[in-house]
């Protein structure tokens, strides 16, 4: 493989709207009642490398190649 992108500055990622408050991103830790829900702005302040991984992983092929990234 040998394609790697390095961000800068994640915490800069704009989005128009109400999307800030609206978009929500879900995780779940695998136990019961586990589902976590944060919304686009809590997760930005958290980590905000996540959501420009959770943006790429969207725009690969489903397949081998998304899943080694």
């Amino acid at each position: 493989m040998g394609a790697f992108v390095i961000v800068v500055n994640a915490e800069k990622v704009a989005v128009s709207g109400k999307k800030r408050t609206q978009k929500l991103y879900q995780r779940h830790s695998g136990r019961p009642g586990g589902m976590k829900v944060e919304t686009f702005n809590q997760l930005q302040q958290r980590i905000p490398e996540r959501i420009v991984e959770h943006i790429v992983r969207g725009m690969l092929p489903k397949g081998r190649v998304s899943s080694l990234v």
